[in-house]
């Protein structure tokens, strides 16, 4: 639920500030100077530097403006041209459309040898900048970080953003002079526009995804200089910006608050041995949740059935794994014995992490599950349509969600070809067996996919066991121990059938397990 409600967060982050550039934010003032009388003293301050020879003349310049209800665009001063259909959403009357070089200089900072820096002159790299926050993590000097390579300058109150991968939205606003990597990009403004409302617009949704659609290369993408400056930007007036960037501060800070106590709690679960939901879970497989009812069926009929349906449908296969575990002696002095097919039998007294109530039993879960995995689909294979095709990273999604935005598929032809080796059923418990292990969702009836083999596994509840109360005890410390205890792997965990079918379950009545499920989720919906 922690993780719903960070992007619950994240969510509201950005339509807060899509809402800001949209002029949805804050209400427009009539007083206001317009945002046309703010280009016109950038383009004039502009102009004066270029006369100046302290910035370059563009190659070429644009006007926007708004005629009989219809934007137009003059190109150095050309003939206009309607771009209504470039135009991506109204802005209120007191704002301008505008590409963004004719809005800043992006771009055109002086390169300067890091010899050059004093020793206390700050030296920004791309990693000192926190992805999505708008804040540096640490400021380094040049005496701290030596460099052989050129960098850019900036003043206080540059807008710095990064080229490399903008998919990380690393922006901010110098707070004092310094020097940047060259895949950084210094940004001067003119005539008093506020820095952090351009830092919150190349943060927006608005540019943010632009960008990422267009940006070059595949490893370390970069956004395109050329694309940027001819991005099309909404301009309010001056006054106006500096109410929306006090606002976004003070909505970014409830939300920041709210986001750090998330974490908080996080990370009190994280370093509780036992987290509540993981006490309830517990205090449920061991009896302890709902009180036990003598007129249940024990749960020893219901494996007596299981096992004489398993042995007719699998025949001598069944019977390699259906081992039955004996409870002997008294409650407080109780030893747990295995008994084979064979006949043969084991003590397993030390394997069993607790006692359970009269009327459960433990047992193997080879015993009572069919536990298999998928045949082989090569990549070859994999479509973009089709029958969904989910890998552990998918049944993960799933288990945590309800739902999942696959990308991989394969075709109706090969899954009715691989549909006759079998597919997960309604009620079946899907695992995932690779890397995060141990995660579990419960097909539902609607559901029709294939999975990968090896990277999940299907435990087959042919039984009528409820299937909430097995995915409860599949998550459970004790059995999340068993798959990590016998996982195998160096660098990554999996789960293999094999050990799988060594899983040790406490199995109470059905009726009791009906009961266990409906009590947990009752407790666990409250506790989210």
């Amino acid at each position: 639920m922690s993780d719903k409600i960070e992007r619950i967060i994240n969510a509201l982050r950005k339509k807060i500030l899509e809402s800001a550039i949209r002029g949805e934010l804050v209400p427009q003032n009539p007083d206001d100077q317009p945002a046309s009388e703010l280009l016109a003293r950038i383009a004039e301050e502009r102009e004066q530097l270029i006369k100046e020879k302290k910035i370059k003349k563009p190659k070429s310049t644009s006007r926007i403006f708004r005629r009989d209800g219809h934007f137009y665009e003059s190109i150095n001063g050309g003939s206009p041209v309607c771009i209504d259909d470039d135009i991506p959403f109204e802005i209120p009357d007191s704002w301008e459309w505008c590409r963004l070089e004719d809005f800043c200089l992006y771009g055109e900072a002086p390169s300067i040898k890091v010899n050059e820096c004093t020793p206390e002159t700050w030296v920004l790299d791309l990693e000192d900048i926190v992805a999505h926050a708008g804040r540096i993590s640490k400021r380094i000097t040049a005496s701290e970080r030596p460099s052989s390579s050129n960098k850019y300058s900036f003043d206080r109150g540059s807008v710095l953003y990064s080229k490399l991968r903008p998919y990380l939205n690393k922006v901010i606003v110098a707070e004092e002079p310094g020097c940047c990597t060259t895949e950084i990009i210094p940004i001067r403004l003119f005539a008093g526009v506020s820095p952090y409302y351009l830092q919150n617009l190349l943060m927006s949704p608005l540019f943010v995804e632009e960008i990422n659609n267009e940006a070059y290369g595949v490893k370390m993408p970069r956004a395109d200089t050329k694309l940027v400056k001819s991005f099309l930007i909404p301009v309010p007036p001056i006054l106006e910006q500096l109410r929306i960037v006090g606002f976004l501060e003070a909505q970014n800070e409830k939300l920041n608050t709210l986001q750090q106590s998330r974490k908080r709690y996080k990370r009190v679960l994280k370093e509780t041995p036992t987290s509540l939901r993981q006490q309830l879970i517990q205090a449920a497989i061991q009896g302890l949740l709902v009180p036990q009812n003598p007129n249940d069926e024990p749960a020893s009929k219901l494996l007596e059935r299981i096992a004489e349906e398993r042995t007719a449908r699998l025949g001598k296969k069944a019977a390699k794994s259906m081992s039955r575990i004996e409870r002997r002696g008294s409650k407080t002095h109780a030893t747990y014995h295995e008994i084979f097919p064979d006949g043969s039998e084991k003590d397993i007294s030390e394997e069993i992490p607790f006692d359970v109530p009269d009327g459960w039993e433990w047992v193997r879960a080879g015993a009572i599950f069919d536990i298999w995995s998928a045949k082989r689909v090569l990549q070859a294979d994999w479509q973009t349509a089709g029958i969904p095709f989910y890998r552990a990273r998918e049944i993960a999604k799933l288990a945590e969600f309800g739902q999942v935005n696959n990308d991989l598929f394969i075709t109706e032809e090969l899954f009715q070809r691989l549909a006759i080796g079998g597919l997960p059923h309604t009620g079946d418990l899907m695992i995932t067996a690779v890397g995060t292990i141990g995660k579990v969702y419960i097909v539902k009836q609607e559901d029709r996919f294939y999975f990968k083999d090896a990277s999940v596994i299907s435990f087959r509840n042919s039984g009528g066991l409820n299937s909430s109360f097995l995915k409860k005890l599949l998550e459970s410390d004790c059995l999340q121990k068993q798959m990590y205890n016998k996982s195998v792997g160096t660098t990554v965990d999996t789960i293999t059938i094999a050990k799988a079918n060594e899983y040790l379950l406490p199995i109470p009545p059905l009726a009791e397990q009906n009961r266990i499920s409906e009590r947990l989720e009752n407790l666990l919906s409250k506790i989210e």
